[in-house]
């Protein structure tokens, strides 16, 4: 991880006083949208050992990815949060985005770029916390950048703009205080294996963006240096890509199927070994899917390559089923969540991402997590120790409340 959390240069600071901002942050880079026209500013951060760049150019060992800005999506000219093809609000995030970036080229750090809101849109602070927890839970780094009416309060000093950038610096000190989070692998009941690239990347890619909506608990593995034991511990393997396996890739996920896992594919899998894939599974019929019995496990295999993978993300879900769900969140439609585990496998995290940026005190959410556990506390940049919280003990589970919940939470479970 890079030392330095990366600031976007806004362009209405000309002045190198406002480098006096950045004293005792955990900010330490700046990235300038054109250097040649800050010469007095970057010759002054060069003596105060920040680290300069441009808007383009990462330093070493930094991958940086175009995001957008993590949140409800608005319906453009209306007060309206549009709506997705459930009709629930449409909501914008860069987790799979970082996830990805880091399965690919992993021991790096991500970065998260995004063009600065229109000069006439009217930015709430809690987009800014946003955009914060979304990057910094899922593993990556987002690149601070500023409103326009930020930024210019904050060149003028305004009182209510400092104190906003004080609640900003304060969540990102809060994930910097918690770095051990982003080198905990993600607990997952199904992965995505796919080559993520070429003729498969626009697919795979909004695959991933979509299955995160579901809040089903995945993970990502790449054909490129596939290792068998990236399935250990999964449930289901989902296969989208339009080119048959390769042979090794093939054997394994047979393998996986004939130990007790679902294997979700299309026709581009081709054929499996034997005269026949199977005998039919018992389950009813799937109108896209032919379900079939292999050894201890189960093939789904699409009738026709698919080509919706809004539709493919659901039907994943509805394949697997809802039983295996690591985390269920009742009352909150605007939260989506990320479950990791501990190296030691003794504690699981489950961050919780209001993109709401909106605390409901009257109508609390609730989570169901899969497990039993010992203790359970909640992590927010609110306040500087966990809260305890309340477990009610479920079959296979537990519920616990998720009290003012405004922009993120972390619960904490111990086994």
């Amino acid at each position: 991880m890079h030392p330095n959390w990366p600031l976007r240069w806004p362009v209405e600071w000309r002045d190198a006083g406002a480098l006096d901002l950045l004293k005792g942050t955990p900010l330490g880079c700046v990235l300038f949208p054109s250097p040649d026209s800050y010469q007095n500013v970057i010759e002054r951060a060069r003596q105060l050992d920040i680290t300069i760049c441009d808007s383009d150019h990462a330093p070493p060992g930094v991958e940086m990815v175009k995001g957008e800005w993590p949140g409800i999506r608005m319906t453009p000219g209306e007060g309206d949060a549009a709506s997705g093809p459930t009709g629930a609000p449409w909501i914008d995030s860069n987790g799979w985005l970082v996830r990805l970036t880091r399965a690919r080229k992993p021991g790096g750090a991500v970065w998260v770029a995004a063009d600065p809101p229109k000069s006439s849109e009217i930015v709430q602070l809690s987009r800014h916390l946003v955009a914060v927890a979304d990057g910094a839970a899922h593993g990556g780094r987002w690149v601070v950048t500023l409103d326009k009416d930020l930024a210019e309060g904050l060149a003028a000093r305004k009182p209510a703009s400092v104190d906003g950038w004080k609640k900003l610096m304060g969540a990102i000190a809060f994930f910097e205080a918690h770095g051990e989070w982003s080198s905990w692998p993600v607990d997952a009941v199904l992965s995505v294996v796919s080559s993520f690239s070429g003729d498969n990347e626009f697919f795979s890619h909004e695959l991933l963006n979509l299955m995160a909506r579901t809040n089903i608990s995945y993970g990502i593995v790449e054909t490129a240096g596939f290792r068998a034991e990236a399935l250990a511990g999964l449930r289901a393997a989902l296969y989208p890509d339009t080119q048959p396996p390769p042979p090794e890739l093939r054997q394994a996920l047979i393998g996986f199927v004939e130990r007790g896992g679902l294997l979700i594919a299309g026709p581009a899998w081709g054929t499996m070994p034997g005269a026949a894939p199977g005998r039919p599974s018992a389950e009813e019929p799937h109108p896209r899917y032919e379900l079939r019995r292999f050894g201890k496990g189960r093939i789904a295999m699409a009738h026709k390559q698919a080509d919706d993978p809004y539709e493919m993300a659901q039907d994943a879900q509805i394949l697997l089923s809802h039983r295996y769900d690591l985390v269920r969140i009742f009352n909150g439609f605007l939260l989506g969540a990320y479950c990791t585990v501990s190296p030691d496998g003794k504690r699981r995290m489950t961050h919780i991402v209001n993109y709401g940026g909106g605390a409901d005190d009257d109508d609390p959410a609730t989570a169901r997590i899969a497990g039993r556990f010992r203790s359970a506390k909640l992590w927010s940049f609110e306040s500087a120790q966990a809260r305890r919280l309340e477990m009610v003990v479920q079959k296979d589970g537990i519920e616990v409340p998720l009290p003012g919940l405004a922009v993120y939470g972390g619960v904490e479970l111990e086994a």
